[in-house]
């Protein structure tokens, strides 16, 4: 139970922030700089979410645990936690690179608004980003060892074609569900101020009638 609050917590944490990429998309291209910057940051951590939960999920319906795929394409544990070990490596470093950016605007946004609510996302950020730089300290390098003694002693073909194929498609997946996300919602927003704009034209033209 607890894996799949993790994974349904940082599936949401992912959508959120390629919605607020989406809402502030136009903003942010007009403003340019910092917040450009942080904007981007953003969509990077929204993605490289996505790229996680999907390797997570689809790498556990690849192996032998549910066994929905021919015999010979199942993932044994070995070669699952291979998988699981590259999906890592694919997107730690984006996520702290990200995080740091995110991180320090959060810490700005704080000490500028003084707020709870401010205060509280900069408090939860620093957390993330603490935990996010210890994990990666501490099981960096081991990982990298366990990627490397695996494909070293690999002898089935088959099941690396297949742990490749998870992650190519974990990887397509998650970029393409942070780009739609961010489309459709930076769509919505130009469609209501465009909207808006024409409510208020036609106000303004109906105001200037009745004055005549």
């Amino acid at each position: 139970m607890l894996i799949v609050f993790l994974l349904l917590w940082n599936f949401g944490i992912s959508w959120l922030n390629c919605w607020f990429v989406g809402k502030t998309w136009a903003e942010s291209q007009a403003i340019g700089g910092w917040t450009r910057f942080v904007t981007w940051s953003a969509a990077v951590m929204g993605a490289s979410g996505f790229v996680w939960c999907n390797t997570l999920v689809l790498g556990f319906l690849a192996s032998t645990h549910v066994a929905i795929l021919p015999l010979k394409y199942q993932l044994t544990d070995k070669y699952l936690e291979l998988l699981f070990n590259l999906g890592y490596v694919l997107v730690i470093f984006p996520i702290l690179g990200s995080g740091l950016a995110i991180w320090a605007d959060s810490l700005k946004q704080a000490y500028k608004e003084r707020d709870g609510l401010s205060i509280g996302v900069a408090a939860y950020n620093t957390f993330a980003m603490a935990h996010n730089t210890y994990e990666a300290a501490k099981f960096f390098p081991s990982v990298i060892d366990k990627i490397k003694d695996t494909l070293e002693d690999s002898d089935n073909k088959l099941m690396l074609v297949t742990v490749y194929t998870v992650l190519a498609i974990s990887v397509g997946g998650g970029i393409g569900l942070a780009y739609f996300i961010i489309h459709s919602t930076a769509v919505k927003v130009a469609q209501q101020a465009r909207m808006a704009t024409l409510e208020a034209q036609v106000a303004a033209n109906s105001a200037r009638t009745a004055s005549r």
